[in-house]
């Protein structure tokens, strides 16, 4: 604790309000502990911040158990629940950043803290190691993080989760645990139980060295952040990127300034471009004539001569595309290939690739589309089916259709499954979801 002490009197020197993220787990509980006790020594307002996120039959326990301890302790508390049956582990997480953010402009708080401890870290750079991802997202996380729209702080990121564990038995620190945090069918957990116990046991000091390997990536980011700054600074104006020096520059520089242009085009939204669509726009840099390229959101990018700059196309009565992990629909819904997931409903279907041809084609609806319906006989015409889903007429013509590259419709995202879906118990490879971030919040 004396180590978290220090931390804390480094990083909230001069912070007044923070917004603690707390689900009331062993990590959260700690933390909270550790901040009652800089409470004691330094006066800091902290808001505890819960979010219920309504999956598992436990969670209104857990919010109870935290509603309890921050009136035992004299702590404000604001809670959310997200009632969303369309949910993946990266639209949660949105959502409650979200909540987190708006917490942060309520109480014009310096910080949000979260209990991301040691094994946390190694877990997200082995994740990312073995998915892929770029410099900086191979790095896993800072103990402190101001790129965002507000600063995160993490103090436990020094400390192994069985360090937090026993700390909290010898202490007599009341906790909950989540059930689901040691099922197999979770990624995360899988890298928690089977891989993080091997190399500790190869190296019990293993946490130390993969955060050594993340402060060196970001050392190394910051340097190549700023060379980009500099030149995005200097050859980029209103949207408008002049490639006459682009050659000069080292090839990591380079693509790491088409990477920037990209993030400033999708400020919002850069979960949308994927390694394949940087690598044809790359390609776009590199051809000699002018040429164009259609981006996700309706946005085209095109090259003249010299000059990179963007055209933002109106949404288009029909269009057609192949599913490159994740799409933004012009309807403003996400669909998205996924790894893994609970839901079983419309929003979410599993395919086989065996039984179909690949690559997954997401349109809008055309005449005489029909599907055959799962668990039903015979087929069923698409226009059937929004009608009768009371899908506004206005909506319909832009409405996806997932296909094969056979053109067999597949799926009606949120309305209707075809016979290719599968069981959680049947063979599948695929899983594809479908939701919309503009979600509203459930009223409190």
């Amino acid at each position: 604790m004396q180590k978290v002490q220090a931390i804390l009197n480094k990083y909230l020197a001069k912070a007044h309000t923070i917004i603690v993220g707390c689900s009331g787990g062993p990590d959260s509980m700690f933390l909270v502990h550790a901040l009652l006790e800089y409470r004691l020594h330094h006066p800091i307002n902290i808001v505890i911040a819960h979010v219920d996120h309504h999956i598992r039959a436990t969670s209104q326990r857990d919010l109870f158990f935290v509603k309890d301890f921050c009136q035992s302790n004299d702590l404000l508390l604001e809670t959310t629940t997200l009632n969303e049956i369309k949910h993946t582990e990266a639209h949660l997480r949105t959502k409650r950043y979200e909540f987190f953010q708006e917490l942060i402009t309520k109480y014009q708080a310096d910080m949000l803290l979260t209990a991301h401890h040691a094994d946390d870290l190694m877990e997200t750079i082995l994740m990312r190691l073995t998915r892929g991802s770029n410099l900086r997202g191979y790095s896993g996380f800072p103990i402190l993080n101001t790129n965002g729209a507000y600063p995160i702080f993490r103090p436990l990121i020094n400390l192994t989760k069985e360090q937090i564990i026993n700390y909290n038995q010898t202490n007599n620190i009341k906790y909950v645990l989540d059930e689901t945090n040691t099922l197999p069918n979770y990624t995360r957990n899988r890298y928690r139980e089977q891989i993080l116990p091997f190399l500790k046991k190869e190296n019990p000091l293993v946490h130390q060295k993969f955060l050594e390997f993340s402060e060196e990536l970001i050392k190394v980011q910051n340097v190549i952040d700023k060379i980009v700054d500099e030149y995005l600074a200097k050859y980029c104006h209103h949207q408008v990127l002049d490639l006459t020096n682009l050659s000069q520059e080292d090839e990591l520089i380079s693509q790491k300034i088409i990477e920037k242009y990209l993030a400033i085009l999708y400020p919002d939204n850069l979960y949308l471009i994927t390694k394949k669509h940087l690598n044809l726009v790359l390609k776009l840099v590199a051809n000699p004539t002018n040429s164009s390229l259609n981006l996700p959101n309706n946005l085209t990018l095109i090259k003249e001569y010299n000059l990179l700059k963007t055209s933002k196309l109106s949404t288009p009565k029909s269009y057609e595309m192949p599913l490159l992990d994740k799409q933004e629909l012009p309807n403003g819904y996400i669909i998205e290939i996924t790894q893994e997931t609970e839901d079983t409903s419309n929003y979410t279907i599993r395919l086989n690739s065996a039984e179909i041809t690949l690559p997954l084609i997401v349109r809008s609806k055309r005449p005489k589309d029909i599907m055959t319906i799962k668990n039903l006989n015979g087929h069923k015409k698409i226009q059937d089916i929004l009608i009768n889903s009371k899908v506004p007429k206005e909506a319909r013509a832009i409405y996806p259709v997932l296909t094969d590259s056979q053109n067999t419709i597949l799926w009606l995202p949120g309305l209707k499954k075809s016979k290719f879906d599968k069981s959680k118990q049947e063979k599948y490879d695929i899983i594809v979801k479908y939701y919309s971030f503009s979600t509203p919040k459930e009223k409190k």
